[in-house]
């Protein structure tokens, strides 16, 4: 009974070859042919999960144009080093604590670079005599940098934007930066917006657009080199550094040192990393990829930037295109080009193969390709399993039965002989 109940079984089973098995004749194929088959599917489904578990995911690039995109902030910083005419005339506003003058203040003024700039050289005693000098005359720090550092005024000779001529002063404004002062173009300052949190002019809060790009475009400037004659790189240059729109000024940011007597560009560019909706929805173990191990960039919505700086000399005496270079002195001056270097956003995203569910309907058809047969039919193989290996019991559980009749019989059958004799 039980063998005809697994025939019956396998004759209504909903995979391909099942009606095929229960055949005496044909059986022993079709059960070879479906053991290969279904050694392959599990095979390629093997394959399949370790894919996807050591890489599942791949990168896609695609540019996207912007009909308007948020000019960089631009920041131009004066030397560290603090000019000799700003010191004396420092000096002879301020009033001086008894038994002191202006001879012992002079030589140690420079110093006063360190309270808004890290590589300034200074002496701890000496900074403790220039506080007190401020506390004398009620003067704070920022009120003392605007007096001694070089101002935007003095800083910037001429300033063009978007091809028109403008004034510096509505462009830029001073601002104390994590590498000292300096002029700012489109930036914010925290120190500011938390000081004047109640009213701030719209100046400092303008948001500066532009729907062009290349060098002739942008922020154009004549900077002021007269009478510098700088050695040292950190305190004696001035520095140009551009940043994403509207960035906060007090971070300490990376510039480009300003060279006498030359034209600098600066070309920036934006870029940026996203996950893709079905990459995300993985689990942390296989999005965060090891960017170390991998070179490929970090699994998460991240914009990086960089900017693509270029220098040349500035040739006196030859003719210039530009009416911007008409009374400039090319050996007091340096030129400075900022601008976006395209308006494509190029965009790198990170995609998964396969999301959670389209990864179980992967599995699922390849073994429907070579197994024919779906979830409800991995039940009938369970069944049919499980009828196999029930029947394959009984069958050696009545065969030992027999055996155990049997020689019970035989047992008999000599005791009875040995009987007669």
């Amino acid at each position: 009974m039980g063998k005809l109940n697994f025939n019956k079984l396998l004759k209504e089973a909903q995979f391909h070859g099942a009606v095929r098995l229960s055949e005496t004749r044909y059986s022993c194929y079709w059960a070879l042919a479906l053991l290969v088959l279904f050694g392959t599917s599990l095979s390629i489904v093997y394959l399949t999960v370790v894919r996807f578990m050591q890489n599942p995911t791949y990168l896609v690039q695609y540019d996207e144009i912007q009909e308007m995109a948020l000019f960089p902030s631009v920041m131009v910083c004066p030397e560290i080093e603090i000019q000799e005419h700003k010191i004396d005339a420092f000096l002879n506003k301020v009033k001086y604590p008894p038994k002191t003058n202006a001879r012992m203040y002079k030589p140690i003024m420079r110093q006063i670079a360190a309270f808004y700039a890290r590589d300034a050289i200074y002496r701890l005693n000496d900074l403790m005599k220039i506080e007190e000098l401020l506390n004398y005359n009620n003067i704070d720090l920022f009120e003392a940098g605007h007096q001694l550092y070089t101002s935007c005024r003095d800083t910037l000779i001429r300033c063009r934007w978007s091809g028109k001529v403008a004034n510096c002063s509505e462009l830029f404004h001073m601002e104390l930066t994590g590498d000292g002062y300096c002029c700012v173009f489109n930036g914010r300052s925290w120190h500011r917006e938390m000081e004047h949190f109640t009213y701030i002019p719209k100046s400092l809060h303008r948001m500066w657009h532009t729907n062009m790009y290349g060098h002739v475009t942008g922020l154009m400037l004549a900077i002021n080199q007269k009478g510098v004659t700088p050695t040292n790189v950190d305190l004696e240059y001035k520095w140009l550094a551009l940043q994403s729109s509207q960035h906060y000024v007090e971070t300490s940011i990376n510039g480009t040192p300003l060279n006498i007597g030359a034209e600098q560009w600066a070309a920036y560019h934006y870029y940026r990393f996203q996950i893709a909706d079905e990459a995300r929805s993985l689990s942390d173990s296989l999005q965060n990829l090891d960017a170390t191990e991998c070179n490929c960039p970090q699994a998460c919505d991240v914009g990086q930037e960089y900017v693509e700086t270029s220098s040349f000399d500035l040739v006196p005496n030859v003719p210039t295109y530009d009416n911007f270079y008409d009374g400039l002195n090319f050996s007091e001056v340096t030129i400075v080009r900022a601008y976006i270097g395209k308006l494509e956003t190029t965009t790198r995203s990170r995609e998964s193969y396969f999301s959670a569910f389209d990864f179980f309907a992967q599995l699922g058809g390849v073994v429907n390709v070579f197994f024919g047969c779906s979830v409800l039919t991995m039940l009938e193989l369970v069944q049919l399993g499980y009828r196999g290996l029930f029947n394959l019991y009984i069958s050696r559980k009545n065969r030992n039965q027999r055996k155990i009749v049997q020689s019970k019989r035989k047992e008999k059958k000599s005791v009875r002989k040995m009987g007669k004799y």
